[in-house]
């Protein structure tokens, strides 16, 4: 963080790291939030109060977002891809983002192995936890910017 000192400012105001369990301090943040509420709609993000501090942090910074790209950004829906993991639902981030589709692949995976027992954080569960973020980032490179397509995910050996 100590890139953006602004950043900085709101979420460590004492300079220090935020401990475990403390809430960090993101007032801009939350109006941010509000100023899409459903009763402001889109644009109460996209072309409001936010726009402008989005592109005022952009141009001090180096970015290259500005108020009009966002005015005429376009948010799509899009349905979530499922998986599961030793018995749970996991919903998450469909293509063009491949982070879903990872996510899901990695808990695949991971579900044919006891990590309990591996120990957390032994070299074993890190080593295999690796291993399946390394394969399963190699493939996202070919399903990231994908909108509309069939896409393999990796199962567990199990």
């Amino acid at each position: 963080m100590a890139k953006y000192p602004g950043v900085s400012r709101r979420v460590q105001p004492e300079r220090r790291a935020v401990r475990t369990g403390r809430h960090a301090q993101a007032g801009r943040i939350s109006r941010a939030r509000s100023s899409a509420s459903p009763h402001k709609g889109p644009a109460g993000f996209y072309e409001g109060e936010t726009a402008l501090a989005l592109e005022k942090e952009m141009l001090a910074n180096g970015g290259l977002i500005t108020r009009d790209d966002l005015k005429k950004y376009a948010a799509k829906k899009r349905v979530p891809v499922k998986g599961t993991y030793r018995g749970y639902e996991v919903f998450s981030m469909p293509p063009p983002s491949s982070g879903g589709i990872g996510v899901i692949e990695m808990l695949n995976v991971l579900e044919g192995y006891d990590l309990a027992k591996m120990g957390p954080g032994s070299a074993n569960a890190v080593h295999l936890m690796t291993e399946a973020m390394k394969r399963s980032y190699r493939r996202s490179r070919a399903v990231s910017g994908r909108s509309r397509t069939s896409i393999a995910i990796c199962r567990s050996r199990s």
